[in-house]
């Protein structure tokens, strides 16, 4: 899903007689998006300009049909990505470790072999390094991934069993809604989540 964001800035000037006085100006920033089924979820890859995704203003019968196709065309991006939202996503047992495995699997860094190289100075330069090794990633130990994830409370063992693994795996913090003057019940919960 591609989502344009417009700013429009109105410039003004003491001279009234350039033409260019309260000239509207455009200035566009992307944000890329693509939905995930977490039983299955997408090899993470380069967004580009996929087909699959749609923009966040498209018609509801645009969303559904575009969501079918995606199952088998997302993919999410070869970088981390800065933020995964997650919304009331657990209601069943059987849906928390298949949730948790995958936020787990989407926030795990990971670097190149040629990044690892880099960053390591007292390592001695190889110009004859096979190129093939280059693009071989492997996990690191920290992420920048932030996922922010609303979440109801429902039955007391799906809540136990998410709540323990999602604290085994992230740093977990509760968002204070009341300071944006958004007041919900105790059963739901705001959080931020990152990888520790």
């Amino acid at each position: 899903m591609k989502h344009n964001i417009e700013q429009n800035c109105v410039t003004t000037s003491s001279n009234n007689n350039d033409e260019d006085d309260n000239v509207e100006k455009k200035e566009k920033k992307c944000i890329d998006c693509a939905a995930c089924d977490w039983f299955d979820p997408p090899p993470i890859q380069s967004f580009g300009f996929s087909s699959s995704l749609v923009s966040a203003f498209c018609s509801h019968e645009e969303l559904e049909r575009e969501c079918k196709s995606l199952s088998s065309s997302a993919s999410l991006p070869l970088h981390q990505p800065d933020v995964i939202l997650v919304a009331d996503c657990v209601w069943l047992e059987e849906l928390v470790v298949p949730l948790l495995d995958t936020l787990s699997r989407y926030t795990t860094a990971t670097t190149t072999c040629n990044d690892a190289k880099e960053d390591n100075d007292s390592e001695e330069e190889d110009n004859n390094h096979d190129s093939h090794h280059q693009n071989e990633t492997k996990p690191s130990s920290s992420s920048s991934t932030k996922i922010i994830m609303t979440y109801q409370q429902r039955g007391k063992a799906t809540h136990d069993l998410f709540w323990t693994k999602l604290h085994s795996i992230f740093r977990v913090q509760e968002i204070d809604t009341c300071k944006f003057g958004l007041y919900k019940p105790s059963v739901l919960y705001v959080l931020e989540c990152q990888r520790k």
